[in-house]
């Protein structure tokens, strides 16, 4: 299960072409990403925003396509998940401050 403040690596992804010429093809195999937060716990609407650490943009992870693994020592678990921007928020138009 996410948690908030763990890191989690990209392993997967699955996305459009249109999509990753976009924004994702910015984004290394592997990027180390730090998750900031979830919604609820529903296994076919899991969503988590994580932001990485290289560069101001924000994306969702959902659990039903791709994979991702939790970094924290000691644990290893694997999820599936998709990358998908967050509305906008991307390398050009960073999100606001808060």
């Amino acid at each position: 299960m996410l948690q908030k403040g763990r890191n989690y690596i990209i392993t997967a992804t699955k996305i459009s072409k249109k999509q990753y010429k976009k924004e994702i093809a910015k984004t290394p195999r592997n990027q180390v990403v730090n998750c900031i937060g979830h919604s609820n716990m529903d296994e076919q609407k899991h969503r988590i925003n994580i932001i990485l650490e290289d560069q101001d943009v924000m994306y969702t992870l959902q659990t039903n396509s791709g994979r991702f693994k939790d970094t924290t020592p000691g644990k290893k678990t694997i999820t599936k998940f998709i990358i998908e921007t967050d509305g906008g928020n991307t390398k050009d138009e960073p999100r606001p401050k808060q």
